[in-house]
């Protein structure tokens, strides 16, 4: 195997353990990337393996019904990973531009990766039984409501329930990427001046919705490392649904205020950016693990 396919492998090995760590033994998504990413890992692998991960969990109830179809038998349970690891090929093979024979050959570099390696020939005999039969495949998977959205079907009859008439554009915009929010600390600077900082970095944003001033949404992501005064709280990662939680509160200067359910501390920073840290907050978090990130975002 030569370095590049190495390393490839190791990206996509990567994400698999991240996805069965999720899928498997019930880790939060925020639990297992920062354990399986070495701190000295290169920035590209990190974003590949975050967008395999995503990709996976995002696609996995569609992926799982076409293994159902693909696989002779289930796998033991020692070797969910390899379920994994065909759930993060199948979404590069559905969603990516990457040559199918070249996701196809990672795959099975991938398996030696994770010291499966007589499960090599099962991974590229499924993977390429999926591209022979792949129309039939996916026109079967449509006929599924579940893994035609993506969506468990207690939480499509809970949406059809509830919006009856729009259920259906509510479960599709569930099942695809969420774009990259930004919220600016307006007691740093202007959510202007940000903006125009980013654009002339090469981060194009649109401009701030009405609901929330201080919201920007990059055009497309970018590793925080690259976000100028991220490190320094000039901004934080925080989806625009999520920064209405605050707003909508809104806390004044002088109030005792509890964030029961924290971590990682995003609106919890928020209320002290709405009251310019002229408020009482306590923040707590049932995971101590998780707490952590409350006392590294707030520190930042």
């Amino acid at each position: 195997m030569s370095a590049v396919a190495k390393r490839g492998a190791t990206s996509r090995a990567t994400a698999a353990i991240i996805v069965d760590q999720v899928l498997s033994h019930g880790h939060s998504l925020e639990q297992a990337l920062p354990q399986n990413l070495p701190a000295d890992i290169d920035p590209r692998d990190a974003s590949l393996i975050r967008a395999l991960v995503y990709g996976a969990l995002r696609g996995h109830l569609l992926h799982q019904h076409l293994l159902n179809s693909l696989l002779s038998k289930p796998l033991k349970k020692k070797d969910a990973v390899l379920e994994a690891l065909l759930s993060v090929s199948l979404f590069q093979l559905l969603e990516s531009d990457r040559p199918d024979f070249a996701v196809v050959s990672a795959a099975v570099d991938a398996a030696i990766v994770l010291q499966r390696p007589h499960a090599r020939g099962l991974v590229n005999a499924v993977l390429r039984n999926f591209l022979r039969q792949r129309e039939t495949l996916l026109a079967a998977a449509q006929a599924d409501e579940g893994s035609r959205y993506r969506l468990p079907v207690w939480l499509l009859q809970r949406l059809q329930s509830a919006y009856p008439q729009h259920w259906k554009p509510v479960a599709e915009a569930a099942t695809r990427q969420a774009p990259m929010w930004l919220r600016v600390n307006k007691n740093r600077l202007a959510v202007a001046e940000y903006q125009q900082h980013l654009t002339s970095l090469g981060h194009p944003v649109e401009e701030p919705p009405e609901c929330a001033a201080t919201a920007l949404k990059l055009l497309a992501p970018a590793p925080v490392d690259q976000l100028p005064g991220f490190a320094e709280g000039d901004c934080s990662v925080q989806d625009v649904a999520a920064q209405l939680a605050a707003q909508i509160l809104a806390p004044q200067p002088g109030e005792h205020l509890l964030d029961a359910c924290a971590a990682p501390g995003g609106k919890s920073c928020h209320l002290a950016e709405l009251t310019a840290n002229a408020a009482t907050i306590v923040a707590l978090d049932s995971s101590a693990e998780r707490a952590e990130r409350i006392v590294e975002n707030a520190t930042r």
